[in-house]
């Protein structure tokens, strides 16, 4: 397996994770791997582009690096920025001990939408 299939293959299973347990009611743990697939599936276009993986939970760094290489990733930058904060923000207790309905179910399609988009350019190149 090439290591932008490995990112991609992670990035999937964090995706059926984050639905398994929304549909468990985990919402506070699926909200967090809805985040981990974006991270992955972003760090997976840098693997496929061979630029440089950066150490960074920051989606809207990692969505601007991958910007610079293919223009059309600034259609997910909202989805990054809603993201971005999610895989620590109910991890830890806090006034919110979990994420809304509303909240999860966006999540997840912006994970989707995300690794999807990835997943299609790789394809067509």
């Amino acid at each position: 397996m090439q290591p932008h299939e490995e990112w991609l293959y992670k990035a999937e299973r964090d995706l059926l994770s984050a639905k398994r347990l929304f549909e468990s009611g985990l919402n506070d743990t699926a909200i967090f791997h809805a985040q981990q697939c974006a991270e992955k599936s972003l760090k997976g276009f840098l693997a496929f582009a061979r630029l440089p993986l950066q150490k960074s939970h920051d989606l809207v760094l990692l969505n601007n690096i991958c910007s610079e290489y293919e223009t059309t990733f600034q259609n997910l930058m909202q989805f990054a920025i809603f993201l971005n904060s999610r895989d620590i923000q109910f991890r830890y207790p806090s006034e919110i001990l979990e994420p809304t309905h509303e909240e999860i179910v966006l999540a997840i399609k912006f994970a989707e939408e995300i690794y999807s988009f990835v997943k299609s350019l790789i394809q067509r190149n």
